[in-house]
């Protein structure tokens, strides 16, 4: 109780506050050589609650009691069922078995020279878990190929959560594929670079893939970076499209005038005013390669202007 107050531990009355396992050692005398003690006009014996009643529980979570008798140790575990399965427990009770029969083997060893793991704990942790290679991003295929695989086999599970906002693989494939169409509408070339000024929403996902889609690369731009930085990215791209949000679009058209001819897409209002209804919800026919940009990333700028940084399909889809 000093302890729990002075730690200002909350009390639960389902746990211990202060520990939830326990190791416990009885070791009575017990010359006697049975489960029995006898005192002068007292005889005390073992009751195994478990046998007995058929009922057993568990005060802590887990408990290791070990009994010394004349000739032998005898040990038992009482679990939690509700945080332990009877196979854990068993694992355990071998694993505890192996580290006593090591220790008894070698007596002058130091504790920590001591390999503790068997064979087969060895092969599970080493190798079967570690055996974590999946072939499933081979090198000849790019960003875009991933996902169209993943809404082809999985167009019902949801791809996208925003807030209480769901999209499955489906719904946000069509969405992209609006965007994308419109873009190429646009007369959009292949290979270009289109920064993205957008808040976090379902819109920026949509925008990267649509702009993927497209055959281009997309500039990621934080609303909240210095103006001049954000002008020098826009000079430096070139850029013919913007894509932006509702949020942002007049802050973009504000420091727009040192580009010339660049035309701002709020993606935000294309889906809301339903401008999109009528352009198609099939993929783009573009022809993408692994050698192609995904995206252009700028570095801080620290000793000089910021310079872009060009990341090809090759080296995002190689990652395995």
């Amino acid at each position: 109780n000093y302890l729990v107050d002075k730690l200002k531990i909350m009390r639960d009355l389902s746990k211990n506050p202060v520990f939830q396992a326990s190791y416990v050692l009885q070791n009575m005398d017990n010359s006697m050589g049975d489960d029995s003690l006898i005192f002068d006009d007292l005889d005390i014996k073992d009751y195994n609650l478990s046998t007995a009643d058929n009922f057993s529980y568990a005060k802590f979570d887990l408990t290791l009691t070990v009994t010394e008798n004349t000739d032998n140790l005898s040990f038992s575990f009482n679990y939690a069922t509700s945080l332990f399965k009877k196979d854990t427990i068993k694992h355990l009770m071998e694993l505890y078995e192996n580290i006593i029969n090591i220790m008894i083997d070698c007596v002058d060893d130091k504790v920590k020279n001591l390999d503790f793991l068997t064979s087969q704990e060895k092969n599970l942790l080493i190798d079967k878990l570690n055996d974590t290679y999946v072939d499933n991003n081979p090198m000849n295929k790019t960003v875009v190929d991933l996902f169209q695989e993943n809404v082809e086999c999985n167009p019902d599970n949801i791809a996208l959560v925003y807030k209480d906002e769901k999209y499955t693989y489906n719904q946000l494939n069509v969405m992209v594929n609006k965007l994308a169409n419109y873009l190429v509408n646009k007369k959009l070339d292949t290979n270009v670079f289109i920064p993205l000024v957008l808040d976090r929403s379902p819109y920026m996902i949509i925008s990267i893939l649509a702009v993927l889609k497209t055959g281009c690369a997309y500039v990621p731009i934080a609303p909240n970076h210095p103006i001049e930085r954000v002008r020098h990215i826009l000079k430096d791209t070139g850029a013919e499209f913007i894509l932006t949000d509702n949020q942002n679009y007049e802050y973009i058209c504000e420091i727009l005038s040192v580009v010339n001819g660049s035309v701002v897409v709020d993606v935000e209002d294309l889906f809301v005013s339903n401008i999109l209804s009528d352009v198609s919800p099939s993929n783009p026919n573009k022809k993408i390669n692994l050698d192609d940009p995904v995206y252009v990333i700028y570095t801080s700028g620290t000793t000089g202007k910021p310079k872009g940084v060009v990341v090809k399909h090759r080296s995002l889809t190689r990652n395995k």
